[in-house]
């Protein structure tokens, strides 16, 4: 029993690294390749704002980690918006 426990608070007290996380969530992993950087930290910055998502702050952060290791679509730089960074 203890050894459950102590599996399933792993990432709670980050006793986990990346790489293994990265491991063990393959498809988000493989979802977050075909996002840039410029897309996804707005987005998720902004999932941790939401009052009803405070409990989760800890999740966020570590997708917020993978985010920044994963992520490698280069944005798309469009014309149309004053040369401004966006995909």
């Amino acid at each position: 029993m203890q050894q459950v426990m102590a599996e399933s608070m792993g990432w709670s007290n980050l006793m986990v690294s990346y790489n293994m996380i990265s491991a063990d969530t393959k498809s988000t992993v493989r979802n977050m390749k075909g996002y840039s950087l410029e897309t996804a930290l707005p987005i998720l910055a902004g999932l941790m704002t939401l009052p009803e998502y405070q409990s989760n702050c800890i999740r966020f952060e570590l997708l917020v980690g993978l985010a920044v290791l994963h992520c490698r679509k280069e944005p798309a730089l469009l014309i149309g918006r004053g040369g401004r960074t966006l995909t």
